[in-house]
């Protein structure tokens, strides 16, 4: 593990250099533009900061030995193990909200269910209604046509009784 991060230690100095000597050939140009300076300083201070910080970070043993780098592999590590830890608890919380909504979805599905049945139930009855209401407006009708030839035939008695008293009371 000390060997790849001394290697990446390497590669990212050297990469640095390679930079930093490209922008020494632009420093000519950048007088013309302020804003090309103001870049490469900026750039020049965060690699100073990075230079310093990894100063703090790094213990060098002695000298004929290499430099060791297990505090800052310990810190990688921690920050590995941190940014895990938080992932997994952004996956359970996912995961909760995924059991949620599917208890919400099987919810509204049987209550989708239930009108369905409901629906289908309305349905039955309304046609028996309409069943029961064609037979009472038959039944209405027989009745009025009962009615009718009810009093049809009672004022043909009525109109018979008084032809008859007229007649009789005639001959007398």
């Amino acid at each position: 593990m000390q060997g790849s991060s001394l290697e990446t230690l390497n590669m990212l100095c050297e990469s640095v250099e390679n930079s930093l000597k490209s922008f020494k050939e632009i420093i000519p140009s950048a007088n013309e533009r302020p804003e090309h300076f103001k870049l490469i300083s900026q750039y020049t201070k965060a690699f100073e900061k990075i230079v310093s910080g990894l100063e703090k970070n790094v213990v060098f043993a002695p000298a004929n030995k290499a430099p060791k780098f297990d505090e800052l592999d310990e810190d990688i590590q921690r920050q590995k193990l941190a940014h895990t830890v938080k992932i997994q608890e952004k996956i359970m919380i996912v995961g909760e909200i995924m059991k949620d909504c599917a208890e919400t979805v099987n919810q509204q599905g049987e209550m989708l269910d239930r009108i369905d049945l409901e629906i289908d139930r309305a349905n039955k009855f309304t046609a028996k209604g309409e069943v029961e209401l064609e037979k009472t407006d038959l039944r209405q009708r027989r009745k009025k046509c009962l009615c009718w030839s009810l009093m049809v035939v009672a004022f043909g008695f009525l109109v018979a009784i008084i032809i008859t008293a007229v007649l009789l009371s005639k001959k007398r």
